[in-house]
């Protein structure tokens, strides 16, 4: 009974989204998203965040890892690397090393240790 009550206050909640601003584009994402791209920040709603110095795809692998694991509060232990995994890193060098110093400067050390992981395999 309490986990239907849960459930019912989860989907009556309102998402509050936040912008994300490059030099190329806008992406709105949901704030809970927004924050594990920016550990320690307080976001309010209708704030625009600014990554001046990444390129969208980038930004975008950023975004969807942060999706991906949105929800977990440890990083997944090494036996599960599943297809999910090969195919975000199936990208060019200059881009996962990109990524890599955007993981290092934005404190994702999640998405770090990956790429480092992915890296030494190779």
């Amino acid at each position: 009974m309490s986990d239907v009550n849960n459930n019912k206050k989860a989907e009556n909640k309102p998402v509050v989204l936040v912008e994300l601003h490059n030099k190329e584009e806008t992406i709105i994402v949901e704030k809970s998203i927004a924050d594990r791209l920016v550990p320690g920040n307080e976001l309010t709603q209708n704030e625009h965040l600014v990554f001046p110095d990444l390129g969208s795809a980038v930004l975008q692998k950023l975004i969807l890892w942060t999706c991906y694991h949105k929800n977990e509060t440890q990083p997944r232990p090494d036996e599960d690397r599943c297809a999910w995994y090969r195919l975000f890193f199936d990208m060019d060098l200059d881009v996962l090393n990109e990524l890599a110093k955007a993981a290092d400067g934005y404190g994702i050390t999640t998405l770090s240790e990956y790429i480092h992981r992915h890296d030494a395999s190779e």
